[in-house]
């Protein structure tokens, strides 16, 4: 094993990015040689031992193209594969290779990471996989040392050609800023301050150039080059105190909009600018028009914030115009920001404004979501959930009372209320699910999206055959149900919550009569409907492949 290791904001995973690209390029020429990587990331609050392992096999049985028949066997059987059962069918699969390389990113971020350490640990010196060379990078914890110290090659990421790296860094950040090239004459005394002050953090550099770019005043650069923050944590108080206090509310909902989005179940690309900019109108002014323009974002979070055009390999530089950000989209500049706000210590600074927790960013997250999706157009037209703001809050709406954001993020009996509302097929907004579901079914904007939850409820309901009408309160039990048991296919042993109904209730409501229909696609690739008349607990949600 190699393991890399350095202070917040070092680069380990640009460093871990660029080592995956080489071993490409060496597996490329080599056909017995195979590759993975891993990026454990905070906002998955998970352990990644088995993540880890599930997503390593898939990558070797891609790269070999050949499952072991034990794989084959796990699948069928329909449950979690254990960690020991994964390692056997890792092992079964290092027989058609001759070497694996494993990049693992963010070994600290997993929580809790005792089990993802002694697994890398068991993979370096079990015989099983000697085949397995692995780099791992993380901070430089006391527990993850403890493990790592003797049965690896340690390299610190503050080393001497750390500060080559930051001034290589710097030059490219003034090629690239068109506000930082009015500083040009200063060039030389910024890059000098800089690299002496950074202590081998290329994001203290960014959070520094990012103060820079918005002197107004040249005369006060020696002045901020003589008072650089010591630190990362003194860095984000600096840039939080900055920001006005009239934009302070918008600041904050932009944060948790970002992070909110980090949990949502595609693929972390982040959040559409021009989507967030109309979540965060409709939050602070109830507008469905962007009041907020794109050089505000900017201005205002431009180091908080990591702006990518989906257009372009390179980052957004500040100032650039991409029509709203309609095709850029936005994530945490680096994970320490979230951190710093999560933190203890923010309470004793002077932005203590600013504070959030895990807890009440999700709960908060998930109401936003819900009070958008009630209030989504019965006519609108939108089905890209990706790039269209209510039809993003109704999908994203389906997962609040299930296990992927967690029913957790719903505390009180007004929260679930207010998700029963969102269940209820009587309400305005629920006619907008048939043509996202239609959409979904056919993977036009993701590849997962049979695993989206809005396809787990019936598209529409109708009066039971010889009955005299709808029992609204028995379609909003079925839904809850049908999303409760979407993830596994598995009956739920535990019943859902439906606003502020007991449990006996509940039941009842269960065996009442509903009808209405699912859509799925025919073998055509057309919409058909699956109809369903019946007891709302023997009702299920039939496959998302053709029928």
């Amino acid at each position: 094993m190699l393991w890399i290791y350095g202070i917040p904001g070092a680069g380990k995973t640009v460093l871990a990015s660029f080592a995956t690209e080489k071993v490409k390029l060496l597996c490329g020429s080599t056909s017995d040689h195979i590759y993975a990587y891993y990026y454990c990331h905070y906002s998955n609050a998970q352990d990644e031992s088995t993540p880890l392992l599930r997503w390593v096999v898939s990558q070797v049985s891609r790269q070999l193209a050949w499952a072991p028949p034990e794989l084959k066997r796990l699948y069928d059987r329909g449950c979690e594969p254990t960690i020991p059962e994964l390692q056997h069918v890792l092992e079964l699969a290092l027989a058609r290779c001759e070497r694996l390389f494993l990049v693992v990113d963010a070994v600290d971020e997993s929580t809790p990471r005792d089990e993802l350490v002694r697994l890398l640990s068991t993979m370096t010196l079990d015989s099983r996989f000697h085949k397995i060379r692995i780099l791992a990078t993380s901070r430089q914890y006391g527990d993850i040392e403890r493990f790592f110290s003797a049965i690896s090659t340690s390299i610190s990421m503050k080393n001497s050609y750390v500060d080559a790296d930051i001034q290589r860094h710097i030059r490219a950040r003034f090629d690239s800023s068109f506000r930082l090239r009015r500083w040009r004459d200063s060039f030389h005394t910024i890059e000098k301050a800089l690299v002496a002050g950074a202590n081998g953090m290329f994001r203290w550099v960014d959070c520094q150039l990012h103060s820079i770019e918005r002197l107004g005043d040249k005369t006060r650069l020696s002045f901020v080059l003589q008072d650089l923050p010591t630190d990362l944590t003194e860095s984000y108080v600096r840039i939080f105190e900055a920001i006005p206090e009239a934009d302070r509310q918008f600041v904050s909902r932009v944060l948790m909009w970002v992070y909110g989005d980090s949990r949502a179940p595609w693929e972390g690309q982040g959040i559409n600018a021009k989507l967030l900019l109309e979540a965060v109108s409709f939050d602070l002014y109830g507008s469905k028009h962007c009041v907020f323009d794109w050089g505000y974002l900017q201005d205002l979070c431009g180091c908080l914030i990591a702006i990518r055009d989906e257009n372009s390999e390179q980052g957004v530089a500040n100032g650039d115009d991409f029509a709203g950000g309609a095709g850029c989209w936005v994530t945490l500049a680096h994970y320490t920001v979230w951190e710093f706000l999560t933190s203890s210590h923010i309470l004793s600074t002077r932005v203590s404004q600013f504070a959030m927790s895990t807890e009440a960013a999700d709960r908060e997250f998930a109401l936003s979501i819900l009070r958008h999706a009630l209030a989504a157009d019965p006519e609108g037209g939108g089905t890209n959930w990706r790039r269209d703001r209510e039809a993003y809050c109704l999908v994203l709406g389906c997962t609040l009372g299930c296990s992927l954001l967690g029913s957790a993020c719903l505390q009180t009996s007004e929260d679930l209320e207010l998700f029963f509302q969102f269940l209820n097929p009587s309400n305005p907004h629920y006619r907008q699910f048939r043509a996202i579901q239609s959409r979904a079914l056919r993977g036009s904007v993701d590849g997962g999206s049979h695993l989206f939850f809005i396809l787990a409820i019936p598209a529409q309901f109708h009066v039971p055959e010889g009955a005299r009408g709808r029992n609204n309160m028995a379609e909003i039990m079925l839904n809850s149900h049908l999303l409760n048991d979407w993830l596994g296919r598995q009956p739920s042993i535990d019943l859902p919550p439906v606003g502020r109904l007991p449990q006996d209730r509940i039941w009842e409501l269960g065996e009442q009569r509903v009808a209405g229909a699912f859509i799925r696609l025919d073998e055509s690739g057309a919409d058909t409907e699956i109809t369903f008349d019946g007891s709302g607990w023997g009702i299920a949600s039939p496959p998302t492949w053709s029928i």
